[in-house]
């Protein structure tokens, strides 16, 4: 009988070993970070909501905020104080200038530190009597978001009048102050005068779905397009090649969101883009590149009462050849804890998600490596159901006369499952 020999098959199997064990320590290390992330970093949301929506000059602005960590996992309590902020629009004067007195600015005009009582954070404002009639806006954060970019902070549009200010105004116009000689030197513009029904410009933007757009690969595209006002404008348009060949149309909703699916190529797009009014504007698309990572993905929704078993959101992770081979994993987490992660075997790969088994909040999906730099990001938001229901407790069963009541609720826990098609 003829001995068999397994040496041959040691190196492999050692190989294999090592490969298994650098894959669990890279593993464990991002899972590391992430939990260090979440357990010490995690930001703070503040939440405002005020007594009204439109003030009077010396109006009393009475608020309540609350303030959450972003983490349920943090070892670190909340924030004991945040700021609260009252910003409006100034007239700035110039003193020293021969040409321009003025310019036009916005200033924060009050500032108030609040102390958290209990769970939330009870407050005033006083308006100024100097304000004029305009929209201002209200911005609450903690000592501990100044961390991050003031976009995180929150904000709240407020309509304040001052009809002292707007009679004074009216009267100035009815002499025509403006046609004065000493007026048109001292250049101060007028900050009560009509906007015009037609704005001079719109922010169109094209954003790639997660990030970027790879050549030869069929990419979505959103578009955004806003007034100078701030508020959504309607458009349309073409997207044309810089040889001037037509690619695709466009058109948004009246918010001015919508989006095109365009498969690029190595040289540039720009868009036409108009309004029902004549205007017309010249867009360059986003450059695509030739290596990179690109996450699309798709919510099927079957009705709008709660996620059914059924309703899912998948996702397609393109990649290129050449940053395959730098250890990829695609990961899932709802900015509490890593709940999926894949390595990437493929340049392309595909995953169905349910909704019903994922917690209401804003989740993201990731492309990175072993490091913990990211590819690619797509963010994607999970309702609450309302077949779920909250569980409401009180700290005691009876009460006085205006006496304090102290409620709870929980949400309902939610485990997560993803499936892997085949």
């Amino acid at each position: 009988m003829q001995k068999t020999h397994y040496r041959w098959m040691l190196p492999a199997l050692f190989l294999q070993f090592i490969a298994v064990s650098v894959y669990s320590r890279d593993t464990s290390l991002l899972t590391e970070r992430y939990h260090m992330y979440t357990t010490l970093l995690s930001p703070e949301k503040v939440y405002l909501h005020t007594d009204r929506e439109v003030y009077n000059a010396t109006d009393t602005v009475w608020f309540r905020g609350y303030l959450e960590n972003a983490s349920y996992l943090s070892e670190y309590p909340e924030s004991n104080y945040i700021y609260v902020e009252l910003i409006t629009p100034q007239l700035f004067r110039n003193f020293t200038g021969l040409t321009t007195a003025s310019r036009e600015g916005k200033d924060v005009v009050v500032r108030k530190k609040i102390k958290r009582i209990g769970d939330v954070f009870s407050g005033y404002l006083l308006i100024p009597e100097t304000i004029s009639t305009n929209r201002c806006i209200i911005r609450a954060y903690s000592y501990w978001m100044l961390n991050r970019p003031a976009e995180y902070m929150y904000y709240k549009e407020l309509e304040i009048t001052n009809p002292m200010k707007d009679d004074l105004v009216n009267k100035m116009v009815e002499k025509k102050v403006r046609d004065r000689d000493e007026y048109l030197r001292l250049n101060v513009n007028d900050p009560y005068a009509k906007q015009e029904t037609v704005p001079k410009d719109y922010d169109v933007q094209f954003l790639p779905e997660s990030g970027c757009c790879l050549q030869g690969i069929q990419s979505v595209i959103g578009i955004k397009s806003i007034r100078e006002n701030g508020f959504g404008a309607p458009v349309y348009g073409e997207v044309y090649t810089f040889q001037g060949d037509t690619v695709t149309t466009f058109t948004t909703n009246i918010k001015g969101f919508g989006r095109i699916i365009l498969t690029v190529g190595e040289k540039g797009y720009y868009a036409v883009v108009r309004d029902s009014t004549g205007y017309e504007k010249r867009v360059d698309l986003p450059l695509s590149v030739p290596n990179g990572v690109m996450i699309h993905a798709v919510q099927k929704v079957s009705g709008k009462k709660g996620y059914a078993p059924s309703d899912i959101i998948s996702f397609r992770v393109s990649c290129t050849q050449n940053v395959l081979g730098d250890s990829l994993q695609f990961c899932l987490h709802n900015g509490t804890e890593i709940y999926h992660r894949d390595v990437l075997g493929n340049t392309d790969s595909s995953y169905l998600l349910s909704l019903a088994s994922l917690t209401p909040g804003i989740h993201n999906a990731l492309v990175l490596d072993k490091s913990g730099r990211i590819y690619a990001a797509r963010p994607f938001i999970v309702l609450p159901s309302p077949l779920k229901r909250l569980s409401l407790s009180t700290d005691k069963e009876n009460y006085g006369p205006r006496e304090r009541v102290v409620c709870r609720f929980r949400l309902p826990n939610l485990d997560t499952t993803l499936y892997r098609p085949r």
